[in-house]
């Protein structure tokens, strides 16, 4: 809940990753062959950006159970965050494929994939399936690739659904792009296809 609360803006004290160092720490203790604290740890790691200890946790959880595709999703979308992209990106849609029924933000491992190489409309394929309503980033993915593929009426259009959840969002633009892309190399692209499509960052 702590990293949640970090990593998605709920209400985030300065602490949070503190805490959140502390409960995953003592979860792992309690048992170290529990997947799910090992998945907790590793979140903690990436977001407090100490990627070394990310990647030793994220490799061990994987290694316990390769088949659960949750954990899977969340440490191969943390990959892609890194920077490692195919290796990310690879994993992703492993769990994909393992489960037809996966959760819809797993779409953003391909989506960040296509979109350091450029390949706008392959990532705004995958935007489109992300499917949870609320949610600013496929609407920032949308409006950024568009303005970088020039489709100014599109791009315009994901800008006003960004200020319809978030009428302040161009305020922290920057911040809330740079706590999950602080190590892709993403930043100041996504950023960049933002002010194409009007959004002032």
């Amino acid at each position: 809940m702590y990293v949640d609360a970090y990593a998605f803006g709920f209400q985030a004290e300065p602490t949070d990753l503190d805490r959140a160092l502390v409960a995953a720490r003592r979860g792992v203790e309690f048992d170290r062959t529990n997947q799910f604290g090992l998945v907790s740890l590793a979140q903690t790691y990436f977001f407090r950006q100490d990627l070394a200890a990310f990647r030793a946790a994220a490799e061990r959880a994987m290694a316990l159970n390769p088949l659960n595709t949750d954990a899977l999703g969340i440490l191969g979308l943390l990959i892609v965050h890194t920077g490692e992209f195919e290796r990310g990106g690879a994993i992703v849609r492993h769990a994909m494929e393992l489960n037809p029924d996966h959760a819809g933000w797993m779409h953003f491992g391909p989506i960040w994939e296509h979109f350091h190489k450029r390949e706008y409309e392959r990532a705004l394929d995958h935007a489109n399936r992300v499917d949870i309503p609320g949610l600013f980033w496929p609407y920032l993915v949308v409006a950024s690739a568009c303005g970088h593929l020039g489709r100014r009426s599109e791009a315009e259009a994901a800008v006003r659904d960004l200020l319809a959840i978030d009428p302040e969002f161009a305020a922290h633009a920057r911040s809330n792009i740079e706590s999950w892309h602080f190590a892709s190399g993403l930043l100041e692209p996504l950023l960049d296809g933002l002010r194409k499509a009007g959004l002032s960052t």
